[in-house]
């Protein structure tokens, strides 16, 4: 299993983008589509190799063979985005990533008023990456920007829409992975729903996705 892993991260190595946002996001529509017709494989490797041998590679060899990886890479992160059943994919076959709660109704919050108006007045959290890696975040004012490890950035627009849920908007990111992610004008949803002692939880809904996947900001002091 980790030697797929492997090959696959080698096989989708970081490069810069190649192809237009729409073409790719049509296809990576296509690849989910295909994902949700052969859910009767069990075996979540045999499935992702027939997803690839059927749809991918063969999207692939229009290409010459020196823009594989440059293609390949724009599509595997795009899929993650487009794609929840390709996300819950790589979950189950990669152990070491934390498991991520997902919703398909939209979370009640439990917080009153006040307690969501203790949060509206934070400005620095932080959270944990799926590799375990810690990200910490800014707030001020409409914007918003994620601090990753090596010291990247990203940045978003920041607007609440209703008493418990704020909407971040992609601006850019120097980030090798997020500016792949994610394009200029992408959404995402934020509903506040908890506090557990020094931590947020809230759930993040992608518009046009029925799927709600919970995260946990820690306030920084």
């Amino acid at each position: 299993m980790k030697n797929l892993l492997l090959i696959l991260l080698s096989f989708f190595g970081l490069t810069a983008k190649a192809q237009s946002t729409v073409e790719v996001d049509s296809l990576t529509y296509q690849l989910c589509h295909y994902l949700e017709t052969i859910n009767h494989i069990d075996n979540d490797s045999l499935k992702l190799d027939q997803l690839y041998e059927v749809k991918l590679f063969p999207y692939l060899r229009r290409y010459p063979e020196s823009k594989y990886e440059e293609v390949g890479n724009q599509i595997y992160y795009r899929l993650q985005r487009n794609c929840v059943e390709f996300r819950a994919l790589l979950d189950r076959m990669d152990p070491s990533r934390e498991e991520v709660n997902r919703s398909t109704s939209h979370p009640k919050s439990n917080l009153s008023k006040a307690e969501l108006e203790e949060f509206k007045k934070q400005s620095k959290f932080s959270y944990f990456e799926i590799n375990g890696e810690v990200t910490h975040v800014q707030v001020k004012k409409n914007q918003w920007k994620d601090i990753f490890h090596n010291n990247t950035e990203s940045n978003l627009t920041y607007e609440w829409i209703n008493d418990t849920d704020f909407e971040l908007t992609y601006v850019n990111s120097n980030n090798e992975i997020r500016s792949k992610y994610s394009v200029k004008g992408d959404k995402y949803i934020y509903s506040v729903i908890d506090k557990q002692n020094d931590y947020y939880v809230l759930y993040v809904n992608i518009p046009g996705q029925s799927v709600y996947e919970e995260i946990k900001l820690f306030v920084v002091k």
